[in-house]
């Protein structure tokens, strides 16, 4: 028996079949946990985030491109997801404040990685995506490319004009 394309399950999934939509699982999962590990740098969370992420694959399945890459689109939800997780823990204090305040030089340090978080979340949502998928979560510009599903010149242009966007949030116009 011939093996499935993700589009026909996609169709299936769509129209209730529980074993299509186990099966697109099983078939995208590792792509998907890996976005979702760059992106957060721990296993548990990726795992979280896999499980968040693949709940919204299904519940989005009418929306998918049948056209496109499953796989690309599914790891883009998970990293998403990922993201989000990010942003929450970083809103999120899990200590009291006295006792996160680093000590000497290390709070400067602490107060301009918060100044960056603070950018990127304010950038428009695809240069914010583009930022953490490529700056955080460590994909090649090639890698960030397939997982949004736009071109490389596309990615390019989008981190040039974030980092114009953050420099200019930062406070540093002149580039360096």
């Amino acid at each position: 028996m011939a093996r499935a394309s993700d589009q026909m399950l996609v169709r299936r999934a769509i129209e209730g079949d529980a074993d299509a939509a186990g099966e697109l699982f099983q078939r995208h999962w590792k792509r998907a946990w890996k976005a979702a590990y760059r992106v957060l740098g721990d296993r548990e969370l990726a795992e979280d985030a896999l499980q968040e992420g693949f709940i919204r694959v299904i519940n989005s399945l009418p929306s998918f491109r049948t056209d496109g890459d499953f796989g690309a689109w599914a790891a883009t939800i998970t990293a998403n997801r990922a993201r989000t997780i990010v942003e929450t823990r970083a809103q999120r204090p899990t200590v009291p404040l006295d006792e996160r305040m680093p000590a000497g030089d290390s709070v400067e340090r602490s107060l301009d990685e918060s100044a960056v978080v603070d950018a990127i979340r304010d950038l428009p949502e695809d240069q914010g995506r583009t930022v953490m998928l490529r700056e955080v979560g460590g994909y090649s510009t090639a890698e960030t490319a397939e997982i949004t599903g736009v071109s490389e010149g596309t990615i390019k242009s989008r981190l040039a004009r974030a980092g114009a966007r953050m420099r200019a949030r930062l406070g540093d116009d002149d580039g360096a």
